[in-house]
């Protein structure tokens, strides 16, 4: 499927500014080089690619070779969360920086100095304490938040793009409709690329979300939080081998 949405993606967007794989932990994919090998034919198309790592899992040789070869921009980001979580977050960046081609950069989330202060609340993931806000504050909220602002809100997940990360939680919750003037299905063989474009223009232009009705933002003076706890390495090992004694796959 990854595949497909690159091909078909590519097939309506002639160039991107910045292309993230994001997780989770990217590298837990098995086949990660083979989709860093199959983007290089669009490297000309983007800007730059982008890969984050929480400093958990040590990249693969196969993953190595397929970054150095990859011909266009790379970024790699190492997010260390502590020692206990992110043990091999500085060999990991140590690796990186060793292909001489990427810019890499180890973000710190753990420290008094966390990258952009910490995380924030967004206020969606307790659907408990949702509150809907009226248009005048949804606006005001649209409007400072960085999302917006940057224009870093397309995130594509199964052929759909949405215009942020919170949608997709909403939606898939069904706390929201999958409404069909915020997500553009590139897979909706009643659109001709021709269409799919204008939507996605339009998610650009357009004026606040249904999202933004429920979301806090993500404003330059919002209160920051020391990230979520995370398992810790033992945890994490503990849980693998569960995994591996019952078969399942996750």
């Amino acid at each position: 499927m990854l595949y497909k949405e690159a091909d078909r993606f590519f097939k309506v967007v002639y160039s991107v500014e910045r292309f993230i794989v994001s997780g989770g932990e990217v590298m837990m994919r098995s086949d990660l080089h083979e989709w860093v090998t199959y983007l290089s034919q669009y490297a000309d198309r983007i800007g730059r690619l982008e890969l984050n790592s929480n400093g958990t899992i040590m990249p693969s040789e196969k993953l190595l070779s397929s970054l150095s070869a990859y011909p266009g921009p790379l970024r790699l980001l190492v997010d260390n969360y502590g020692h206990e979580i992110s043990r091999n977050a500085e060999a990991i960046t140590g690796i990186f920086r060793s292909l001489g081609k990427a810019d890499v950069e180890l973000r710190d989330y753990y420290t008094e100095n966390a990258h952009f202060g910490g995380w924030v609340d967004y206020g969606v993931y307790d659907i408990e304490k949702l509150h809907r806000k009226n248009r005048e504050d949804t606006i005001k909220s649209w409007t400072t938040c960085s999302s917006h602002r940057s224009r870093y809100f397309m995130t594509m997940l199964d052929g759909k793009i949405y215009h942020c990360a919170r949608q997709i939680w909403l939606v898939n919750n069904g706390i929201i409709p999958a409404v069909s003037d915020e997500v553009v299905d590139f897979f909706d063989d009643s659109q001709t690329d021709d269409d799919i474009r204008a939507k996605i223009s339009f998610l650009y232009k357009r004026i606040a979300f249904t999202t933004c009705e429920f979301c806090n933002g993500l404003h330059e003076d919002a209160p920051r939080f020391t990230p979520a706890e995370q398992l810790t390495y033992e945890e994490q090992k503990n849980y693998w081998r569960v995994c591996n004694e019952h078969g399942e796959q996750v």
